[in-house]
């Protein structure tokens, strides 16, 4: 047995002190009632008898039972070990225990090492048993006298010891009950008249089981940079705690440790225990207790103004700012815009530097929380509409720029005298042609100013698209003339106008007239059709013209530079059109035998372009620049048949 016989015997003894009272440590009895030797020695006082036969061998804390057990060297044969000897001669013999706190229902190993003395010539001589006992109420009794039994006890182990060498022992045990004390002692069984027992390195450790220690965290769901302190309660001393993993942690050992993770993490604490170097079998185990630490990312926010009035600075800052290690901000904006840092700031934004500011933060881990922004520019006096229409005739006007946001008036001048107040008009041109149309938008911006910026363009408006107005006369008498209206007109058509080319007009659809003079007379035939205006709520009018000059005689009359040769008009010439409407080609197809000039005309009666001729009896229009609208075929055959038909351009 070693020096201050139980300083070795530390195993898991200290690992379980709130349970355990009593030691095996050299300190002596440390649960005194029933550990006080004879009433009157203290818990830590030598002991007398054979255990304390001189200083260099006293054993405290450990007492004889009866009889005068022996301290002799011990296993390892070195300077200040030692063990204990004892024998039974008949029945029981003398024996030793010690102070321990056997706790009811827990689990505990105890472990010692022994070897049987009893030798006849070179045989161990199996003629007895040894007891293991837990006892509360066990006094140490005088040297020679029959041995007192504990008033309360509970028998551990017992067994033969039959070899001469040392022998290590594990038993299991656990306690019905509470007790107080450990007791061991030899019983004779058969002759020879004495059984003989030497044992060493007594250790005893309570079994830890799982549900006695426990891991918590202070907090279980955190955000982005936060802490939580995990712990362990209930670890045996001597143990040792490993935590993993390792990131997010201020160590990785311990019973307590900070953590401060940056994405979900289940956290590890293995606890394992060895036993000790007398007793290396002796209660080892190896426990894990796991944790989920919940992280979440901060309700993360935008500030700043995201609205930019004239010439102001733009500037936008993550919220809150965080300064845990591994976070970074990464900002994206319109026009290629990219900067990184919790924010920004542009001097004197501009136009340029309205749009959509999406805000990236990332943290160590990888974990990534975006935010975004609208930003918007507001200077109605630093900025240009755009026009837009749409319609040939009528055609509606608009205003586009999504950065005028506070727009008071707008004045529109159409290009042919006519002008509106409204934001979104719609005009009818009498004419078709080119109009420069310019419109004057009125700005107020957040901080009261007010200013008028224009801008212009050209548009292409189509003519009256209701009516062609197309006409045939004859001679009539001396001097006259009558009228045959050949229009194509649509039911928008509200009127006719006849103009003779001498002052006079009529308002019928098929008018006679009568010259005072032979002569040559333009005369023209007006069509008129009326639209609502939307714009206006009232009813708009354009008109359409055709004109021939004609000549009047003394007797009768011809068209100008007409032979006097019969002129017909044959609407019955069979002209084909495809497709109709048209898009992008339209084809004339004439009849078998049949040439001429075949002309693309406005709806009033303006020539536009020529067809030309494939090399058959067929014709091709490229209407790519031709405007949407109603448009007239002229075919003039042979010099003397025209026939006109309508088609329509998508």
């Amino acid at each position: 047995m070693k020096r201050n016989f139980i300083a070795m015997m530390q195993c898991a003894i200290a690992a379980v002190s709130l349970l355990a009272y009593g030691n095996l440590s050299g300190q002596g009895c440390t649960n005194p009632p029933n550990c006080i030797v004879n009433g009157s020695l203290t818990p830590n006082s030598p002991v007398t008898g054979d255990l304390n036969s001189s200083p260099a061998t006293t054993v405290s804390g450990w007492f004889f039972s009866h009889g005068s057990p022996s301290i002799f060297g011990g296993r390892s044969n070195q300077a200040g070990d030692a063990s204990l000897w004892m024998w039974a001669s008949g029945g029981t013999g003398e024996g030793i225990f010690t102070c321990y706190n056997f706790q009811q229902g827990q689990s505990y190993q105890i472990c010692f090492w022994v070897r049987n003395t009893t030798t006849q010539g070179q045989q161990v001589v199996p003629n007895g048993s040894f007891t293991l006992e837990a006892t509360t109420g066990l006094t140490q009794t005088p040297v020679n006298l029959p041995i007192q039994n504990p008033p309360t006890r509970q028998q551990i182990d017992t067994r033969q010891i039959n070899t001469l060498g040392w022998t290590q022992i594990t038993i299991p045990f656990t306690p019905n009950q509470n007790f107080t004390q450990l007791w061991f002692y030899p019983t004779l069984g058969a002759a020879p008249p004495q059984y003989e027992i030497q044992i060493d390195d007594v250790v005893v450790s309570r079994v830890v089981q799982q549900n006695e220690i426990t891991i918590s965290a202070t907090s279980q769901n955190l955000t982005w940079c936060q802490s939580t302190t995990l712990s362990l309660t209930g670890v045996p001393p001597g143990a040792t705690v490993t935590w993993s993993p390792a990131a997010g942690l201020n160590t990785t050992t311990g019973n307590t440790v900070i953590a401060t993770p940056c994405v979900p993490t289940i956290y590890s604490a293995n606890v394992v225990f060895n036993g000790t170097p007398e007793c290396p079998v002796c209660t080892p185990y190896n426990l894990v207790y796991l944790r989920l630490i919940d992280v979440n990312p901060p309700p993360f926010t935008i500030t700043g103004n995201p609205n930019i009035i004239c010439g102001d600075n733009l500037s936008l800052l993550a919220s809150p700012v965080l300064t845990c290690p591994g976070i970074t901000y990464s900002w994206q904006g319109p026009n290629g815009f990219s900067t990184i840092g919790a924010g920004f700031s542009i001097p004197q934004a501009g136009p340029q530097n309205a749009g959509t500011y999406t805000l990236t933060v990332t943290n160590g881990c990888g974990g990534t929380v975006t935010q975004t922004v609208n930003v918007t520019y507001d200077c109605p006096c630093l900025l240009k509409p755009t026009i837009t229409t749409s319609g040939c005739n009528p055609v509606s006007f608009a205003v586009t720029n999504s950065s005028l946001t506070n727009i008071v008036g707008w004045f529109w001048e159409f290009g042919d005298g006519n002008t509106s107040n409204l934001a979104n008009p719609t005009h009818l041109y009498a004419q078709n042609g080119s109009y420069v149309v310019c419109v004057t938008v009125i700005g107020k911006s957040p901080r009261g100013e007010m200013c008028c910026t224009q801008v212009c363009d050209t548009i292409q408006a189509c003519g009256c698209s209701g009516a062609a107005p197309f006409f045939s006369w004859s001679p009539r008498g001396t001097n006259g003339a009558t009228f045959t209206n050949m229009s194509l007109a649509t039911p928008s058509v509200c009127g006719w106008l006849w103009d003779f080319g001498d002052g006079n007009t009529s308002t019928a659809n098929n008018p006679s007239h009568q010259y005072a003079s032979a002569g040559t007379y333009t005369v023209c035939l007006i069509a008129y059709t009326c639209y609502p205006n939307p714009s206006t709520n009232t009813t708009d009018t354009c008109a359409s013209r055709y004109c021939q000059t004609i000549t009047i005689g003394s007797g009768g009359g011809k068209r100008l530079a007409e032979t006097n040769e019969e002129q017909t008009e044959n609407s019955d010439m069979e002209v084909k059109l495809f497709p109709n409407p048209a898009s992008t080609e339209l084809f004339v197809v004439l009849p078998e035998g049949i040439t001429g000039e075949v002309r693309l005309l406005s709806a009033d009666g303006k020539e536009l372009m020529r067809l030309q001729n494939n090399g058959s009896n067929t014709y091709t229009a490229n209407l790519k620049d031709i405007a949407p609208g109603m448009y007239l075929i002229e075919v003039v055959s042979n010099g003397n048949t025209t026939k006109r038909m309508t088609f329509v351009k998508e």
